[in-house]
């Protein structure tokens, strides 16, 4: 018997009397009109009865029952964590508010602490840790610690989120359509970060997107996602996965494969709950109905009605080209939902221009003559940028399928995407391309580049050589791509030549339809500029700046890609030592971030870095100093301790010293040595750099315990098998804190091997040794 998932979605409504999600629907009288929907419904409340509670890393509004809860009494600190307010509970378990108690740094976070010995329930448990510790995105809740407790007992922390359902905090503010709509690219670009690690969520909805007094989201809550090829696979009801019904995709109801396209339905569905106050009209079928006219808007209908189609297949392709057309929106583009023809964009276009169109009544009759030629040249423009964002839309569906195709070959022992699993993918795909090349080609070249994505050079460029074996008879867009890819893999391996080769059939291919391939022409300057500053740095600075030059006159200047330009535009610039250059190129990117209210994401931060370092290689190093406080700030807000905040401290902390400011450098470069010990391992070049750092700021503040770190820095050299620049910088290291504590010989002989080993690393020890020289002439 059918369930009519409508009736479900309606009995579960009325029984939420709270609004809150939590509902006691009436099973009886559902019964007496769809015995199956009163079955699947009581199946589905007893699966997720167990997860009530236990799921949420959110602020609560209070916990109404502060006993002891399921498992019996917790114990006061688990590891390195004071166990501070319950804030949930279920039959799995419980959270806590808890906060670090182990001297090194302040962090409050929330735990959740296993109490079901059930082995599904410690699965399930594990399966979120192993899920949550590959994502790293500013919009994503992040994973902080876990193990096991005395009692054995598995715990996870995780950051824990202050904020309100993104439903309530924009009602609470009266926020516009536009400030919501900026708010669901927001949490597109994190689930495009989820996907890209193989991660769906699944479990989209108002309260696991939360939204801080500073209107920065988070999503939250992976307790019942999956690994996007285990996904493909999976009948979710047998698997036992708990999911919320009013907002599930139809083929969640049904229990068939979920994908992508899973995550996009529920952006969908969390969209008309944002844009119209309500869920839209769920039917028998699992189908849903867009209630257009209440949103008032026929784009943004679209764009909802495309990403909550029944079918996936009628879906966006990804989450990135769902998040590209509500940018289209926003910023007065021709959405690609809608298609449309030439009457539909030059509305768009009019709407866009509205001020220039209405500037004189008189002048009407001139205006509408001279509208045909601008219209036309707008409308060719819009087409073939129409053209070249369905192209990168077709690719991320190729990429899809392969996610697929990867349920077949398995995965590592923690469930991540291994090099050496995609390795065997590629056996098993290589296999079927001999027998079927022109079937077969675009999964493969999509499995080398995820090969390349995972820094496995070696495997992506044999995958591609397999492909570049069969030119003849393979399509020759895959093709261009395959050769593109190749070129960027020998690139990272300072194979420039062949580099340069491969990208110029490629570019070659895409220069034949400039309008279809206009993103990925402009997108392979980059590695262009690469090959070429080698030999002509001068002409690859050039490249760039007519790259953005030519970006600009299309897209205007106040977007990502011309940041992302001008950002690397200064890297450049730093290759060629035109310092003052790449700091104004910095410094352009940061106010691009700036002007288009991006300065909290990770490019304004990678930028924040760039600006910091430059300007500590000019010796401006108040100035660099001021730059790095702001780059720490934005760091720790955006992903907290980590190895890349434990590099970032330590940059800081030794540009404290550089304006000597020895006692102030302590606090960070200590933060730097925990979090380096903790996430890069004791034998690791960035624990060890901290050692060296931290060492020189406690001998020159007249601290003690200088020379017992450098001694546990020489201990991790020689597990690392004394390699001669991480040497040579250990002796410069020594040779500054002897000075620092009057021992001129130690430091003499400190400096002698510094520059030594330093002149035997060759270029990568140039900046080592002529620190070290200098600190030798002015003794």
């Amino acid at each position: 018997m059918k369930v009519d998932w409508g009736a479900v979605v309606r009995a579960i409504v009325a029984g939420d009397a709270s609004g809150r999600g939590d509902p006691s629907p009436d099973l009886a009288s559902l019964a007496d009109t769809d015995p199956a929907g009163a079955m699947a419904l009581s199946a589905h409340l007893a699966v997720t009865g167990d997860l009530t509670g236990f799921m949420s890393t959110r602020a609560p509004e209070a916990d109404p029952d502060p006993g002891e809860g399921p498992g019996g009494p917790p114990p006061e600190r688990v590891g390195a964590w004071k166990l501070a307010e319950r804030i949930g509970s279920g039959g799995m378990g419980q959270v806590w508010l808890v906060r670090r108690d182990d001297g090194v740094y302040d962090q409050i976070a929330a735990m959740k602490l296993v109490a079901s010995p059930a082995a599904m329930v410690m699965d399930r448990f594990r399966d979120e840790r192993q899920r949550l510790a590959r994502l790293d995105h500013p919009n994503i809740a992040r994973i902080i610690d876990g193990g096991e407790d005395t009692a054995g007992r598995p715990f996870m922390v995780v950051e824990f989120v202050e904020g309100a359902p993104i439903a309530d905090w924009c009602a609470g503010r009266g926020c516009d359509p536009r400030t919501r709509v900026r708010l669901l690219v927001d949490l597109c670009d994190a689930l495009a970060h989820a996907h890209a690690r193989l991660v769906l969520h699944l479990d989209i909805k108002s309260a696991n997107v939360l939204v801080n007094s500073d209107g920065q989201l988070r999503l939250i809550d992976f307790g019942i996602a999956a690994l996007i090829p285990e996904a493909a696979m999976a009948d979710t009801h047998r698997q036992g996965r708990a999911l919320t019904l009013v907002t599930a995709a139809p083929e969640q109801l049904e229990g068939e494969a979920v994908s992508v396209a899973t995550d996009i339905f529920q952006v969908g569905m969390l969209a008309h709950l944002l844009l119209i106050g309500r869920l839209p009209e769920r039917q028998a079928d699992g189908s849903v109905v867009i209630a257009a006219q209440a949103l008032g808007n026929p784009d943004l209908a679209a764009i909802i009605a495309r990403a909550t189609a029944f079918d996936p297949a009628n879906r966006y392709a990804s989450v990135d080209a769902l998040g590209e057309d509500l940018l289209n929106w926003l910023e007065t583009r021709p959405v690609m939902a809608r298609g449309g023809g030439s009457l539909y964009r030059a509305r768009v276009f009019l709407k866009k221009h509205w001020l220039a169109s209405a500037a004189s009544a008189v002048a009407l009759a001139a205006l509408v003559g001279g509208l045909g030629v601008s219209l036309l040249q707008t409308q060719q423009a819009i087409n073939a940028r129409n053209r070249a964002l369905a192209e990168e839309e077709r690719s991320d569906t190729i990429r899809e399928s392969l996610y697929f195709l990867l349920a077949e070959t398995g995965e590592g022992e923690d469930g991540a995407a291994t090099a050496s699993g995609v390795s065997q993918a590629a056996e098993v795909i290589g296999a079927r391309f001999r027998k079927a090349p022109a079937q077969f080609a675009a999964v493969l070249q999509a499995l080398g580049e995820l090969q390349f994505y995972l820094s496995d050079d070696v495997g992506a460029l044999a995958t591609f050589d397999l492909l570049l074996g069969q030119a003849a008879v393979i399509d020759p867009e895959i093709l261009a791509q395959a050769r593109y890819n190749a070129a960027q893999a020998h690139m990272r391996q300072g194979a420039a030549d062949k580099a340069e080769a491969l990208l110029g059939q490629a570019q070659a291919f895409w220069k034949a339809d400039p309008g279809r391939w206009a993103i990925r022409l402009r997108d392979s300057r980059l590695l262009e500029a690469q090959v070429m500053r080698a030999e002509d740095p001068e002409g690859a600075v050039a490249l760039l700046r007519r790259t953005l030059a030519d970006h600009v006159r299309e897209y205007g200047r106040d977007n990502q890609r011309a940041g992302v330009f001008a950002n690397n535009i200064g890297t450049a610039l730093v290759s060629l030592g035109r310092l003052d250059e790449a700091e104004a190129a910095f410094l352009e990117a940061d106010r691009v971030w700036q002007a288009t209210g991006l300065t909290g994401s990770f490019d304004a931060l990678n930028t924040l870095n760039n600006v910091a370092s430059v300007q500590y290689l000019q010796n401006k190093h108040e100035a660099a100093v001021a730059s790095f406080a702001r780059a720490v700030a934005l760091r720790d807000q955006l992903f907290g301790p980590s190895a890349a905040t434990a590099a970032l401290l330590s940059n800081y902390g030794k540009a404290l010293l550089g304006v000597d400011k020895a006692g102030a450098a302590l606090e960070p470069l200590a933060r730097a040595e925990a979090m380096s010990l903790e996430f890069a391992g004791p034998a690791s070049a960035l624990h060890v750099a901290v050692l060296n750092g931290h060492a020189e700021a406690l001998a020159k503040a007249g601290r003690a315990g200088a020379v017992e770190k450098l001694g546990r820095a020489r201990q991790h050299l020689t597990a690392m098998g004394d390699p001669p620049p991480l040497l040579a910088s250990w002796q410069l290291a020594s040779g500054k804190v002897a000075l620092a504590e009057t021992r001129p010989d130690e430091a003499r002989s400190a400096l002698r091997e510094a520059v030594l080993l330093a002149q035997s690393s060759g270029p990568a020890g140039e900046r080592i040794r002529a620190e070290a020289q200098g600190l030798l002439d002015a003794m």
